[in-house]
């Protein structure tokens, strides 16, 4: 995956639309569509200008950008948070018995756990 597919799928994960970046940016929506798809050579300097940008609008966008191109994705309590509030209660079901699956007895011990939230 190259640079810009890492920032496509950046801007997809924070929810960071090609119209608004390029409103933000005072670029073009083909512009950015292009610089997305990969079809137009994009100096750093340019794409160091639109994280700025992107940063600005997306607080952590630089973060999980600089995320994606290292391959060590992660997320945070709050994005998983985010992540889990989106699901079906059936979903959320499902996670739940496969969490109780994997987990031994030994994991939920004071000194392990952090916080339960209901």
């Amino acid at each position: 995956m190259d640079l810009a597919e890492k920032f496509k799928v950046t801007m997809e994960v924070m929810k960071l639309g090609v119209s608004e970046l390029a409103e933000l940016a005072n670029r073009s929506v083909n512009n950015i569509s292009e610089i997305r798809l990969g079809k137009t050579n994009t100096s750093i300097q340019t794409l160091g200008e639109l994280l700025e940008v992107a940063e600005r609008a997306r607080p952590g966008f630089v973060n999980r950008f600089c995320q994606e191109v290292s391959g060590n994705v992660f997320f945070s309590s709050d994005s998983l948070d985010q992540i889990i509030s989106e699901l079906s209660q059936e979903q959320k079901s499902m996670l739940l018995m496969s969490l109780a699956v994997n987990l031994d007895a030994k994991d939920l011990t004071p000194a392990k756990s952090q916080k339960f939230r209901a």
